[in-house]
């Protein structure tokens, strides 16, 4: 990896060309454990926020962390309290409290009423003692109104008019299922036979109306063209399914499902099912699937092949097709991921698009768990063939550092994958930046927006200097190719004739590309030609016998704009009170829990990979492109001076609980450049597909 010597990193002043030596590796001990205590700070003002966690094991702590995470005997959270894992209570139920906060169904519009787990009827609104024998009441239930029959049938005025719990005796009663009864005293249901009310049996006096527009029981299309003129036959075949061409549907019997438009017995020879793993880690023989990885399945990221689950390969074994489910789920820590095959008779399909979805309990595991990844083939409501795969399940933020092959024989590179874990989208990332921007010469974190800026509130702080006659002072700066180097130069004399004095630039070579001896007015659009060390002048010409002071602004270069980015950061991460941690010297080669950048913010401490995590968090939630640089047994994080930039600015994040300054972290990391042995470009592998995990 070509790299320029110095990394491109300079200042505006001679301080930059003493680097000094406070390399502190993190798997090496030797740091400051820090403040402890925290500050949590929540919005732009930096109101402090106190966790509230007094009798709580688990949940929100209310100022972005947690207090607490479940073990796997108790995994579900509820009210700050883990609690095993609740199964719904169903059986013989058809309504009610599933006694997990869920239901076990709901009732239909004619039983509305849900009563010890069943739906019945809503009782009526019959009054005993009223004169009337109502339709629930009975001569048992209520023997003053329904000692006798009535004298009259109870429908016979009845016609098409009834109440809410009255009988009707009209042309849809049949439809509607309130025939009268043959004794006029009650309901008849749906059935009509032998009823007192002759529209229920379709006759009477208002009977079908030929000319409504509806083709009524006792018309047809040759008695009454007007409303039965577009009569259909529905056409059914033995055997068949679907459409019955009049807007209706040909069901199958006996069991059987519908396939392609034909009866066929589900199963009747059941297909097999062949599971391949393929994404897994292979982590000491075990196949294991990475919290930290699992919301990428599904995926085709570049470098690491085709980074599915499984594979699930079917073969249909009748002489018709078939429509198959596939499902596949961790059962308990993730959602049914569903895929769908139509197998045409004696063919095989495959299946591997499987997504995984979190539940709640897998992000709230803090150890690795054995379980099973289960998969099924589902036709209609039958489950045709099934296979496990045993797996370990790692929770989100459980990650193995160094190369690991997958089962499918493709390596997949722990730091490469550990982008999952740089989360530029959480609130507590928001939460530093808004602290990091006091500390910014820009006053903002603005990202690569610096770029292009002269003076101003975006230039390098003044210089000033007093020059004796024939006195000279020189600063060197760093300029990228293409770097403007814009001035801005005054002059004040208390017992000067003339004002004029000097001021130039020379180029690496020691060529002047500036001279000015006319002062009045700032110098800009001068661009630097080649990268390297370029010296500015300001000189008191011998000639003029008065001593001067100059005052000199000049625009940002752009490694010192990344370097103003991320030092604010440093400084912000300081005022959180944030401690560095030290790390086993096994740490890098084992599978170990990483903190989260909000869960660094939110305690007292962090290893050298906690925080190079969140400085890479916060640099790219500004637009920026962060580098995860990885030397042995050590991480730390640098950044692009702009956009796509072999200018880097890198930065020891482990010091940030040390009384240093960012300016110290980033010579302390300069010294460390030479010692890295891998490079992760976070934004090249945002392109090959490691979106950061589910927030």
């Amino acid at each position: 990896m070509a790299r320029q010597t110095m990394r491109n990193i300079a200042s505006s002043n001679l301080l930059w060309l003493v680097l000094a030596w406070l390399a502190v590796a993190c798997a090496s001990g030797g740091g400051n454990s820090g403040g402890g205590g925290g500050y949590y700070p929540t919005d732009v003002g930096g109101n402090q926020c106190v966790p509230q966690c007094n009798g709580k094991e688990c949940g929100s702590n209310g100022c972005g962390g947690v207090c607490g995470t479940c073990p796997a005997a108790a995994p579900t959270c509820a009210e700050g309290v883990c609690k095993a894992q609740c199964v719904p209570q169903c059986a013989g139920k058809e309504c009610g409290d599933d006694g997990c906060g869920g239901m076990c169904g709901s009732c239909p519009w004619d039983k509305l009423t849900c009563s010890a787990g069943q739906c019945t009827a809503p009782a009526g609104n019959s009054v005993c003692g009223n004169g009337t024998c109502e339709s629930d009441e009975t001569a048992a239930s209520c023997a003053s109104d329904c000692a006798t029959a009535p004298a009259e049938h109870f429908c016979d005025s009845h016609c098409g008019k009834g109440g809410q719990n009255e009988c009707f005796c009209d042309d849809q009663c049949a439809q509607y299922g309130d025939c009268c009864n043959a004794t006029g005293d009650g309901k008849a249901g749906k059935t009509c036979a032998g009823s007192t009310c002759a529209l229920c049996n379709g006759g009477g006096s208002s009977g079908p109306q030929c000319g409504n527009g509806k083709c009524e029981a006792g018309e047809t299309a040759a008695s009454c063209p007007a409303d039965c003129k577009t009569a259909c036959t529905p056409k059914c075949p033995s055997g068949t399914c679907g459409d019955d061409g009049c807007g209706g549907v040909c069901a199958c019997s006996g069991g059987k499902t519908c396939q392609d438009g034909i009866c066929v017995t589900p199963g009747s020879t059941s297909p097999t099912l062949t599971v391949k793993p393929l994404g897994l880690l292979d982590i000491g023989g075990a196949k294991v699937v990475p919290g930290w990885l699992a919301h990428l399945y599904g995926k085709n990221l570049q470098g690491i092949g085709d980074f599915k689950l499984l594979e699930a390969t079917v073969t249909n074994p009748d002489s018709v097709s078939h429509n198959y489910t596939v499902e596949v789920e961790i059962k308990g820590y993730s959602e049914v991921a569903l895929a769908s095959l139509k197998i045409p008779a004696k063919q095989t399909a495959t299946a591997s698009d499987f997504p995984l979805t979190w539940k709640a309990a897998w992000k709230a595991l803090s150890g690795p768990l054995s379980t099973q990844i289960q998969v099924r083939v589902i036709e209609g409501a039958s489950t045709l063939a099934s296979d496990a795969v045993g797996v370990s399940l790692y929770p989100v933020n459980y990650v193995k550092l160094n190369d690991t092959k997958l089962v499918s024989g493709a390596t997949v590179n722990g730091r490469q994958t550990e982008v999952t874990l740089v989360t530029p989208g959480d609130k507590d990332v928001q939460g530093l930046l808004s602290v990091a921007k006091s500390y910014s010469v820009f006053g903002a974190m603005i990202g690569y927006q610096y770029k292009g800026k002269k003076y101003g509130s975006g230039a390098v702080p003044a210089i000033a200097v007093t020059l004796n006659p024939d006195g000279v002072y020189t600063w060197p700066t760093w300029y990228e190719q293409g770097d403007p180097i814009a001035v801005d130069v005054s002059v004040t004399c208390s017992a000067c004739v003339s004002y004029n004095a000097g001021y130039g630039v020379k180029d690496p070579a020691g060529n002047w590309i500036l001279q000015w001896t006319e002062l009045g007015s700032g110098l800009d659009a001068t661009v630097a030609q080649t990268t390297g060390w370029y010296a500015h002048y300001a000189w008191n010409p011998a000639a003029n016998t008065s001593t001067r002071s100059f005052t000199v602004k000049r625009g940002m270069a752009l490694n010192e704009g990344a370097r103003d980015q991320i030092g604010a950061i440093f400084k912000a991460v300081q005022d959180y009170g944030l401690g560095y941690v030290t790390v086993g010297g096994s740490f890098f080669s084992s599978a170990q829990y990483i903190k989260l950048p909000a869960e660094s913010l939110n305690s007292s401490g962090a290893n050298c990979i906690d925080g190079a995590l969140l400085f890479a968090s916060a640099l790219e939630a500004m637009g920026m492109e962060p580098l995860l640089e990885f030397p042995v047994g050590h991480a730390f994080v640098a950044v692009r001076c702009w956009e796509g930039s072999s200018c880097i600015v890198p930065i020891e994040t482990t010091m940030v609980g040390k009384n240093g300054s960012a300016l110290d972290a980033v010579n302390a990391a300069i010294k460390e450049m030479p010692g890295v042995v891998l490079e992760v470009d976070v934004k090249a592998q945002r392109d090959a597909g490691f979106t950061p995990i589910p927030q």
